[in-house]
């Protein structure tokens, strides 16, 4: 298992300038949103959504300041097929 890393992730100055000064991200069914505060994030790898994003500024860090909270992004789970349960046949006598 990949040790956990804590990116700190804020927006770029683009973003600053627009009417609401933020971005959503939508990041497995979870909707993330950044501003000019940083939000912490801790994740295994980070997902595409945010890696690939150009309006997002993100670094790596080694520690939180006290008192802030930090997002845990889980990896999507990847589904196992399921085996089709086949009922048995019953012989006709």
């Amino acid at each position: 298992m990949k040790e956990m890393k804590i990116y700190k992730i804020r927006v770029t100055g683009e973003v600053l300038e627009t009417a609401n000064a933020t971005r959503r991200v939508d990041v497995h069914g979870q909707v993330l949103t950044f501003g000019r505060e940083p939000v912490y994030v801790r994740a295994d790898e980070l997902p595409a959504q945010l890696a690939d994003d150009r309006m997002l500024r993100i670094e790596a860090v080694d520690t939180v300041p006290p008192g802030v909270v930090v997002i845990n992004l889980k990896p999507e789970r990847v589904q196992e097929p399921e085996t089709a349960f086949v009922e048995p046949t019953r012989k006709r006598r």
